[in-house]
Order: structure tokens, then sequence, then C-alpha cells
């Protein structure tokens, strides 16, 4: 990927960040399709402090110490806590250790801890908490109001409705019953306004399919999957028993193939929530949750999305995912006969090759002359890469290390410090009381191995083997 290509991805203030109509700066992520905010700054420069500190510890909001909140960051001392909403602030930031600790004892603390008297309790839809609509009722992007509440720690959506008085409707019910959806299922005809509304749960959250005058019409009405998808399902059509997934973008035309309507909708209304933006897409790795599955996907430059296998498990869709991605573009990509061990990828082309069972890649080049190139070089030495390998010069380096991650910045300074060209993975084990600082301690090996993976694609290491790695910098 170039350089141009990354900025381009990362937005004009860096990756997760965005500028709101009053001049702040948000942060943003979106985590198995759902778009979480985490803090407002005053400054880019502090957004993107927060977003490192945040990348650093996986996006987890409980890493905030609210004991210990000064971080520090160029020489100064920040006081970042929970506002009242959740959401990260900066309370302060000072020229001294020492006067950040007197201000957290002080006034700052006292801001930042003191309890608001209660207020006298009004009912559910008037809540000084809830939006403007009515506790638990949302307003999305595309104007459907939405039903949502957290459940033992996870955001879960009940419906989308096109007017908040029925989404008021349907959360009264749902408080009633204590978030049952299946009271739907049993009840499916309901009073309301003097008028019949009938519903069906569909994805699991009680959708409104039509409006009766008098109760006899309702309960008439009978929907099945055509109906539901021929009234309601914007951007999904079905032919010859698959539901497909249709958008035109920007002269090209998405598509993306389910065999049932459920996984179809999920997809669209994810897509949706982002606006159909293709860099989110290209940003999960190719694994994407669709109602309570990990699927395993491949989009090609066509804007075609393959869904090619579906876990029950995030863990087992990483462990799968590149032996999927591999087979499926073996099957799929005819290459010409002078196009041997060239295969497209998302961020250019790579030379691949399998040496002794091991599948190695021995470079990724922007466009597909130059991958040829260099895989003429490596068969005119019969594969063997003990030849001088290009090293990247100090413009070069410095563009990529710019635009590192600060899980790539980490694994790079451990790499950088390595007396040898060449390397194991083992070698790093000596930085593990380093890497610890910002994960878990069961998760170390995997982090800087998908890290090391990172790096390959960036094209600052090449693999020389299953386990030995190559740097291409002279630091």
């Amino acid at each position: 990927m170039t350089t141009q290509q990354k900025q381009k991805r990362a937005g004009k203030y860096g990756h997760n960040i965005s500028r709101t109509r009053h001049g702040t700066f948000l942060i943003t992520k979106t985590i198995k399709g759902k778009r979480n905010k985490y803090g407002t700054f005053k400054t880019q420069e502090d957004a993107l402090f927060v977003r490192s500190l945040l990348e650093a510890n996986d996006w987890d909001m409980d890493a905030f110490d609210s004991e210990n909140p000064i971080y520090e960051n160029d020489s100064k001392f920040y006081i970042i806590k929970h506002n009242e909403n959740g959401k990260l602030k900066i309370y302060g930031i000072f020229d001294s250790l020492e006067e950040a600790k007197a201000n957290i004892s002080n006034d700052t603390n006292d801001k930042i801890l003191k309890k608001k008297k209660p207020k006298a309790k009004k009912p559910h839809e008037e809540k000084s908490n809830a939006s403007k609509y009515g506790k638990y009722i949302y307003k999305n992007r595309v104007g459907k109001f939405m039903v949502q509440k957290n459940l033992d720690g996870v955001q879960n959506i009940f419906g989308f409705f096109d007017a908040p008085d029925i989404a008021r409707f349907v959360r009264d019910i749902l408080i009633e019953n204590d978030w049952n959806v299946d009271y739907f299922s049993s009840h499916n005809i309901f009073e309301f306004n003097d008028e019949f509304y009938v519903f069906k749960v569909v994805r699991g959250y009680p959708k409104l399919m039509d409006v009766f005058s008098n109760l006899g019409d309702a309960e008439l009405a009978n929907f099945d999957d055509k109906d539901i998808l021929e009234r309601r399902e914007k951007h999904i059509y079905k032919k010859n028993n698959v539901f497909v997934v249709n958008k035109h973008l920007d002269g090209a035309n998405f598509h993306a193939k389910f065999d049932n309507l459920d996984d179809a909708v999920a997809l669209r209304d994810i897509l949706n929530d982002v606006e159909w933006d293709m860099d989110y897409l290209e940003g999960l790795n190719n694994i994407i949750e669709l109602n309570n599955h990990f699927w395993v996907f491949f989009m090609n430059d066509s804007l075609m999305l393959y869904v090619l296998e579906s876990f029950d498990s995030l863990d087992d869709a990483l462990k799968n995912r590149d032996s999927l991605i591999e087979e499926f573009e073996h099957e799929i990509v005819k290459k010409p006969k002078h196009d041997k061990n060239i295969y497209k990828r998302r961020n250019g082309f790579s030379v691949v090759k399998r040496i002794d069972g091991v599948l190695t890649t021995f470079g990724t080049f922007d466009t597909r002359e130059e991958a040829i190139e260099a895989r003429d070089e490596l068969m005119a030495n019969n594969w063997n890469r003990d030849e001088k390998e290009e090293t990247l010069n100090p413009e070069e380096l410095n563009e990529i290390i710019f635009c590192l991650t600060p899980w790539q910045k980490i694994v790079f300074d451990a790499i950088n410090e390595l007396n040898s060209n060449t390397f194991r993975f083992e070698d790093l084990k000596q930085f593990e009381k380093n890497f610890k600082r910002f994960t878990a301690p069961s998760k170390v090996d995997s982090k800087v191995l998908q890290n090391l993976d990172q790096l390959i694609d960036l094209g600052l290491l090449v693999r020389t083997d299953e386990n030995t790695y190559q740097k291409l910098w002279n630091y």
C-alpha cells in the first residue's frame, strides 16, 4: 500500500478521528459492526494522543485508571478520565508531574468525582439520561428510530422504526416483558392509536409489517419472507433462491450473495450505518460478524464480496482465514502464464511461492510489472534470497514509520534493537515485558505475530522461511 493510499484511508485528521461541526475532534471506532464514540477533544493533537492510548490498550475504556489518571506526552502531563457520560475527557494539561498530582487532589478531582444530586424518577421516556426521542430510542444515519439497550455489557438493538412514537411503543412492551423479544412471536397484533399494528420477529428483533384500521383485517394478515423482502428490504433482491446485497457506488456496483435473507439484511444494515464506505470493509481484515457468526470474506477490486465460510467464534475465523482466502484466490484468479507466482492483494501485487511446504511471500509491489520483474530475478537465482535484498532508503523508511500504528511501532522498535538483520520470532521474547504493558499476557504472542505480518505487508520485512524474518532497512 502506498503512503498516499494509507493517508486516504486514515482520513484528513487521522484514522478514527473526525472533526465535528463545532470544530472539535471526535474519536470513533467501529467494532463488530457497531460505531463507538470515545470522546471529543479541543485540538487534533489531543485527539491523536488519546487515540494512541486507546490503540495501545486494544480500545478498552476500562484500561483508563480513575485512581491514576495521569499520562505523559511530549514532556506534558495529561489528566484523562471518564466524564459523566462515560466518554474520555482531558481535565487538564500540566508542565510537571507534581502540578498534575496537585490538581487531581484539588479542584479537578472534585469536578470529576462530584456526584450530582439524583433527580426524581420520571416515566422512562422522559428521564434526563434519555435521548431527545426517549430512553433507549436513537435515530440512526438513515433516519430510522432504533430501540437499543445495554444488556450484560453488550449493546443490543431491538428494532428499527419509521417514527419515534412507534419505537417508544415497542420499547414499552419490551420493558414490560423484561426485554424478551419472543413476546412478539406469541403476541403479534397490538392496538395503538386506535389502529392495529402487526409485528413479526425478523433477524432477532420485532419488525412492523403493516397497520390496519380494524382487528379482523389484522388477524387475516399473513407475511412470509417474500413479503418482507419485497416490501421492506432496500438494496436487496432475490435471484435463483440467493439473496443479493446490491448498491451502485461511484461508477461501480457492490455485490454480495447470501443463502438466507437474515445475513443479507445484517450486512446491508452495517453498510447503511457506515454510509457504504468500502474502506470500512477493508479495515475488517476479511472477517465480519453477522447475526452472531463470524464470516471470512474476500472482496475484489470490482466490489464483489464473496462470503467464504462462517464460524461460531472469532478465534476459529482467525485460524482459518488465511487458508480460506488462499484457496479461494487460487480457484477464482485465472492468471496468464506470465503471471505465475503473482497474486493480487488489497495493497498491491505479491510474489508468492511454496518452498519446502511453506507458502512464502517474497514481497508486495505497487504494480503488476514491478512484481513480475522481481519474480523473474528470483527465478533466475533459483528462488535463492541469500542474494542481497534491496533495502529501503531513509526517506522511504521514514514515510512508512510515520504511518505505523502504535503496536506496529512497538514491534518495529523491538526488531530494530536486534543486532542481526535476520531474526526468529523467539528472538523477540526478550521484549515480552514491554509488550505486556500494552496487552494481556495471554495475547502477547498473537499480537506480535499479527504485527509482524503487517510489517511484511508494509515492506519493512520479508519472511525467509516459516519462522525467520529479514529486515529491509539499515538503521
